[in-house]
């Protein structure tokens, strides 16, 4: 029987019944079932066993993106609702793999980085992005480091990171692309000396927003613990920068700004809380024996507070995505048992366990194990990973709309 946050979803589920939203399964090369008020798609990998494989959905799940390495090859394959097709090879190699940075809701751009340069994939050409770049001082200049970062809903930004390789020191600097010959750097303006420079985690619907963490790479000392320094999180708008506030929770916190609503009123992040085992000070001083708890983080620009999502309900807590109103994210967490389980944060309802939101809707995923990295914008279809035996597959779940 399901608890009360399942007879929560349930009326919700009843009141979708009522008007008449019953989700319908698309097609699928191996299956998509109708199940219950929800469906569930799976579409076989382009290759054989479990391979390490890196992979990203378009916002309506019709465009997948994977890559598979096997030894020193990385194959990049696409999937736009019928066949996978390999769209590039041998980008990257066994020492610097390539990955997937990011893809527009339509699927028509995607981005792709290894430790030295990006690639970009439109209207069916694979290009490599230019290493030339302009400072805010307009200076130009070039650097050997060029790694994709994100892409904006619309496909029309490119956010990347570098540095320039001839200084024996440089920050790490954000750039933006959008067709021209040369990057562009954001100007973010002088960060503090121990924050080693900005990264962009995730660009806005048009490319006018960016969320940025500080690499925090310089060693200070954290809650009496000597750590390479503390990472902090932005919301860069239009050229004002803001600082997302910290969770009160009676420590110095390390941000990790992940995912943001269409209109920036909401953003999700994880934060890490590295605390000194007190019976052990003696022993070992400021080095001595630590600990790091982490717990899933949500700000909300109507009221100005970051709170701590996750830490009632487990040991460890991980947001992973946000809807594009801000009103579900996904997230996963290890239980206090020591499992781990995928779940939603559905606002006015709290947290919503997958498996039992599953178990409500009677959706059967016929999968050994999964793993939901994201949601899209409308807050209906979870994209990720299933592993069923020794093959891997690439997971929609559809689900009713949750919030009221």
């Amino acid at each position: 029987m399901p608890d009360s946050m399942g007879m929560n979803i349930t009326h919700h589920i009843q009141t979708s019944l009522i008007l008449g939203s019953v989700l319908v399964a698309s097609a699928s090369p191996v299956w998509a079932e109708e199940q219950g008020v929800g469906s569930v798609e799976l579409v076989e990998f382009p290759f054989e066993g479990i391979a390490f494989t890196d992979i990203d959905f378009s916002d309506d799940g019709q465009t997948i993106v994977c890559i598979s390495r096997f030894a020193d090859s990385n194959t990049v394959y696409l999937y736009e609702g019928e066949l996978w097709k390999p769209v590039y090879a041998g980008a990257g190699s066994q020492l610097f793999p390539t990955f997937v940075a990011g893809i527009s809701d339509d699927g028509g751009t995607i981005l792709l980085t290894d430790i030295e340069d990006s690639f970009l994939y439109r209207e069916g050409v694979f290009s490599k992005l230019t290493d030339s770049w302009i400072a805010t001082d307009r200076r130009t200049t070039q650097t050997t480091l060029v790694q994709g970062a994100a892409v904006s809903g619309d496909g029309s930004t490119v956010a990347l990171i570098g540095d320039d390789r001839r200084l024996e020191y440089d920050d790490v600097r954000s750039f933006l692309w959008n067709g021209d010959s040369r990057l562009e750097e954001i100007s973010i303006g002088d960060p503090d000396v121990e924050d080693f420079g900005y990264r962009v985690e995730a660009v806005s619907q048009d490319g006018s927003a960016f969320l940025l963490n500080t690499q925090g790479r310089r060693e200070k000392q954290v809650n009496n613990v000597r750590i390479n320094g503390r990472q902090l999180s932005f919301l860069w708008e239009e050229g004002s920068i803001t600082q997302l506030p910290e969770p009160d929770v009676g420590y110095d916190v390390s941000m990790d700004a992940r995912a943001m609503s269409l209109n920036q009123a909401v953003v999700v992040g994880n934060g890490y809380i590295d605390s000194r085992h007190v019976d052990q000070v003696r022993e070992y001083g400021d080095y001595g024996s630590w600990e790091r708890e982490s717990f899933g983080w949500l700000w909300d620009r109507a009221t100005g507070v970051t709170q701590d999502l996750t830490s009632d309900r487990f040991e460890s807590g991980y947001f992973s995505d946000v809807s594009g109103d801000g009103s579900i994210a996904l997230g996963a967490g290890v239980q206090f048992d020591g499992s781990v389980d995928g779940f939603l944060w559905v606002r006015d309802q709290g947290i919503v366990m997958l498996d039992q939101l599953f178990d409500v809707l009677k959706i059967d995923l016929h999968a050994d194990s999964y793993t939901l990295q994201s949601i899209s914008n409308d807050g209906r279809r979870l994209y990720g990973i299933a592993y069923i035996e020794d093959q891997i597959f690439a997971l929609t779940v559809t689900i009713p709309d949750l919030t009221p």
